[in-house]
């Protein structure tokens, strides 16, 4: 740390001069004071005085470029490389009339250590808790318990979190930047603003604009989820809100981001909203994802899936054809009731890639097993299949058998057509895909 630097005349440093006082940033006064720095300024209008790091990039071109030739970007490499060395050890600054190697050595031996390590430095502004709840700054929002609002406090801005006191003591602490929007909320700010609130209708408008503040995903989620004729977004709502209380906005968003719904447009968010929710496992809901490889089938049940587990629930993920062989086998071996266990027991079963492979000849049978007794116990099946479902009997070898597993799983779901280009090969494509469709 030195004992004095010059500096330039910027807003960033000194905000105007009269009488030959300067009005200093009170940003930079404070870090000066802080670390005990002596502030010199240039004369204005003197651009002598801070020499050619004035103008950086025209010193290098008009005493590096204009001068030289180069056969290549080697040799123009190798001739920076001397001229950096000959500018920093040899020829004497304009500035101060040292060679620069020298006058940093002699200099070296008089800096002093800094005062306060800088992971550990903090800026101190003046702020003051609004009526919603939130302490502002540079365009993030920091929540605060709700009895602090109207209260004048101190923000600590430190390089990678901040810290408020307010003028009655309560002292709450967030990361810089949240993980996911622009509102750092704690868990226990949400709880107290929502207690806070008076009214059902005020309640549920308070949930949803906190989902909302997620970003995007979650404000195209609500969106379909409000607009949706005859939709009880309510509840959706409500439980979504209690998921964010309860693991936080990354996990929340997680499972629905990472399918990309820009790609497969013949998917809209609201066709997924009762399968985001706890009413998957409560009222023992089914879907049957079908499309063409590529398209997001297994991408799409497993964010499903992986939203159950949020909520609370165990999900099991396998493929059709491991379930199958495993289970003829086991049916061939006199032990079929107790191989079902691990596919009945789950309270989510996702079995992916039917008809992808060919089954064996009692395929129908044994998947009749585990859909029949997921159906009588209303224990939701997530299923994806590149065949039509005319298709299943000639697949499973069994039209009546696979007529009897549709039956079953469509009387609580449905069938979802994911349509498209495969998601692998679009780099292949030089026109986008057709936007419009709708699944059925």
């Amino acid at each position: 740390m030195p004992l004095q630097s010059v500096f330039d005349n910027p807003k960033t440093i000194v905000l105007s001069q009269a009488g030959g006082r300067p009005d200093w940033n009170p940003t930079f006064a404070q870090v000066a004071a802080d670390y005990g720095l002596g502030v010199q300024l240039c004369t204005p209008r003197q651009p002598q005085q801070k020499g050619s790091v004035e103008n950086l990039v025209g010193w290098v071109k008009s005493g590096f470029f204009k001068v030289r030739r180069f056969h290549d970007r080697a040799d123009a490499e190798q001739q920076l490389a001397v001229w950096v060395v000959e500018g920093n050890t040899q020829r004497p600054s304009r500035a101060t009339g040292e060679v620069p190697a020298a006058r940093i050595e002699a200099e070296r031996a008089r800096l002093k250590p800094l005062a306060i390590p800088p992971g550990d430095y903090a800026l101190r502004l003046t702020v003051t808790v609004r009526t919603t709840g939130f302490v502002g700054h540079a365009g993030i929002r920091y929540s605060m318990p709700p009895e602090t609002i109207g209260i004048p406090a101190t923000l600590f801005l430190y390089p990678d979190r901040v810290r408020i006191l307010t003028k009655n003591g309560v002292e709450v602490q967030h990361p810089r930047v949240p993980a996911v929007g622009t509102a750092s909320y704690r868990p226990a700010d949400r709880v107290a603003k929502l207690a806070a609130v008076h009214g059902a209708r005020a309640r549920l408008y308070l949930q949803r604009q906190e989902l909302l503040e997620l970003g995007p995903p979650a404000e195209a989620l609500l969106t379909e989820w409000v607009h949706q004729p005859h939709y009880n977004w309510k509840h959706q709502v409500e439980a979504l809100h209690a998921l964010l209380v309860l693991h936080g906005p990354e996990r929340v968003l997680r499972a629905i981001e990472e399918f990309d719904f820009t790609f497969q447009t013949s998917v809209r968010l609201a066709l997924l909203g009762t399968y985001l929710g706890p009413e998957l496992v409560t009222e023992g809901r089914n879907l049957i994802l079908a499309g063409k490889p590529g398209t997001g089938k297994t991408h799409l049940a497993v964010a499903i899936a992986y939203r159950a587990i949020q909520n609370g629930y165990e999900a099991r993920f396998t493929s059709a054809a491991d379930l199958i062989d495993r289970l003829a086998g086991a049916s061939r071996e006199g032990r079929l009731a107790e191989a079902l266990g691990p596919y009945t027991h789950p309270h989510v079963l996702v079995i992916d890639e039917i008809g992808y492979l060919a089954h064996s000849p009692d395929a129908a049978n044994v998947l009749f097993q585990v859909v029949d007794h997921r159906y009588l116990h209303r224990r939701p099946m997530l299923f994806t299949t590149n065949k039509p479902l005319d298709d299943w009997g000639r697949v499973l070898h069994d039209p009546d058998l696979a007529d009897a597993i549709t039956d079953r799983i469509l009387e609580r779901g449905r069938l979802i057509e994911l349509r498209g280009t495969s998601y692998r090969t679009r780099h292949l494509h030089k026109t986008p895909h057709a936007k419009g469709d709708q699944p059925t």
